[in-house]
């Protein structure tokens, strides 16, 4: 289960928070805290990197074991082509400790998109930025997508590994592509079918890894995410959108990012063969290769990621629209 399906398994595991140089940021009385690394002009464009699914760190890590600093890596190589870059802790919502907001409450999947528009307000108040990139990452995309729906100062979008339809039907084929063996698979395939109906399922029953990875707050998180398909969310959206995907991505597939680009045919696509989920440098079909490499914080990230990355937000005017607020 933990091999590929990360998105909830890893999800449940504890975090540490790391640091790395630069303005340090809080969003008042919200319980989040960030970093704004800002590139060398004064008018470089900004980004947010809205990270994936878990509880992860501004450098998108898991805890002390768990992560490649995936989030540092992109921020830092993305400031040396010019690029400022914003990213936050994320709330643990589905894991929260004492004192916690979400220990006393439960917070719904649509916190994060609230928290991304608080983070949003905080760096341009920070850098007086008209409006940001948002580069999302994982389910990052589609609380990216959210956001863009609902603001008119979201400069662009980079879908970086980002599902092309909704969650519940991702993690159906990632079951299928799964180790997990034949009665798990059949467990949760009937749970998943039976979520998307809006029922919850009792895993009392389940092993434990199944247990943790939907309990019944993970899976009305789930359900509530699945409301959105992100195809439709992108149909409409009509600012700068690329869709950056990794050929060998075990957690989001190729398929979903030609299923958004085929939802809004103005975006750019561009399908790495040889990279990952975390964006590193993977051998094809080596599948132990690709999940050490999602938990090697010495890697660092091909530099053709961030090249294409920061070419694609210089090149585009940082207002592609009149109606900035």
């Amino acid at each position: 289960m933990k091999f590929t399906l990360p998105l909830l398994l890893m999800a449940a595991l504890p975090n540490a928070e790391q640091s790395a140089p630069g303005t340090l940021l809080a969003v008042p009385d919200q319980q989040i805290s960030g970093i704004l690394n800002t590139a060398a002009a004064a008018s470089a464009p900004v980004a947010l990197i809205v990270g994936g699914m878990g509880d992860l760190d501004r450098d998108g890590n898991r805890g002390p074991h768990i992560g490649a600093s995936t989030y540092r890596f992109l921020a830092e190589a993305l400031v040396r082509k010019g690029v400022s870059v914003a990213r936050f802790d994320k709330r643990r919502l589905l894991d929260p400790r004492p004192g916690d907001h979400c220990a006393s409450q439960t917070c719904p999947f649509s916190m994060l998109v609230d928290d991304a528009e608080r983070e949003i307000n905080l760096v341009r108040a920070k850098t007086g930025a008209q409006c940001l990139w948002l580069i999302g990452h994982s389910e990052g995309g589609l609380v990216s997508l959210l956001v863009a729906t609902r603001r008119k100062d979201v400069c662009g979008l980079i879908l970086l590994a980002s599902p092309g339809r909704p969650m519940l039907a991702l993690l159906r084929e990632q079951i299928k592509k799964s180790w997990l063996d034949t009665p798990s698979k059949a467990f949760v395939d009937s749970l998943l079918t039976r979520n998307a109906k809006g029922q919850l399922v009792d895993v009392g029953t389940a092993p434990p890894a199944i247990r943790t990875a939907f309990s019944h707050a993970r899976q009305r998180y789930l359900i509530e995410e699945s409301h959105s398909d992100p195809r439709t969310l992108l149909a409409g959206i009509q600012r700068p959108v690329m869709i950056l995907q990794g050929k060998q991505d075990l957690q989001v597939f190729s398929s979903d990012a030609v299923a958004l680009h085929k939802a809004n045919r103005a975006s750019t696509l561009v399908i790495l063969p040889n990279i990952g989920h975390q964006l590193r440098s993977v051998k094809a079909d080596d599948r132990l290769e690709n999940i050490a490499a999602s938990l090697d914080r010495a890697k660092d990230i091909p530099d053709e990621i961030p090249r294409i990355i920061s070419s694609y937000i210089l090149k585009n005017p940082r207002i592609k629209h009149t109606q900035i607020q």
